[in-house]
């Protein structure tokens, strides 16, 4: 594991060479995979138990995930696709925001890269009142149960189940008088043919604290889940 070899800050965030950064990015493979080779001190008597463990980690978890060869490479677990010639570690998505005048009297509009949001307008009753255009809150509520639904297809596809319907609510919390968002809760509603109640909770956890959006959020994440 020459990957492994390397400072932990030089690899955050970026897969090993040849291996799914989706499927690494959503398990945290490389904070598991580093926690059970330190998890020890190496010397004479457990090096070996601890290659073991380790090669028995990549085995089970990460030799799945290693990606299929051509020019587009498939991972055979989330059927993502990478071309060889662009660097997949990392990703990048924009938005724009224009605001027009005061807080109270003004209105914004905003534009994402895929245009599914184009000049939407929002506006400082649409935040805090009941105006009808959108707001950050509600954009960031979509983000983290859109993220969390994918991520938990996910983990449940890598145990082999796969669902037949995920609705996820994201409630975001502000405090007002702060001006400060406070949390997010996670309703999940889930229908999933041959899982077990356990199982069940096990992989909708950790979507929760797996997912990439949930990783960027910095206030209580909390989570309700429902099998029907």
């Amino acid at each position: 594991m020459d990957y492994l070899k390397k400072p932990e800050e030089e690899t955050k965030g970026r897969a090993p060479d040849g291996v799914c950064s989706v499927c690494w990015g959503y398990q945290e493979y490389d904070h598991k995979i580093r926690k059970l080779f330190n998890d020890d001190q190496i010397d004479v008597l457990n090096h070996q138990k601890k290659y073991t463990y380790t090669r028995k980690f990549v085995k089970e978890h990460i030799d799945g995930i290693r990606l299929r060869e051509g020019e587009i490479q498939i991972c055979p677990v989330c059927g993502e696709k990478h071309n060889k010639n662009i660097n997949r570690n990392t990703m990048k998505r924009t938005a724009n925001a224009v605001w027009n005048g005061s807080l109270k009297e003004g209105e914004g509009k905003l534009t994402t890269q895929s245009n599914v949001l184009n000049n939407s307008k929002y506006c400082f009753n649409s935040r805090f009142g009941e105006g009808k255009s959108t707001n950050p809150d509600e954009l960031l509520a979509a983000a983290h149960a859109g993220c969390f639904a994918m991520a938990l297809s996910l983990i449940l596809g890598k145990a082999g189940f796969t669902p037949d319907s995920l609705e996820v609510t994201s409630t975001v919390s502000m405090d007002v008088d702060k001006l400060e968002l406070t949390g997010s809760h996670l309703t999940l509603n889930a229908k999933i043919p041959n899982i077990s109640k356990e199982k069940f909770m096990e992989c909708a956890n950790a979507a929760k604290e797996g997912c990439p959006v949930s990783k960027a959020l910095s206030f209580k994440i909390t989570l309700d889940a429902t099998l029907a």
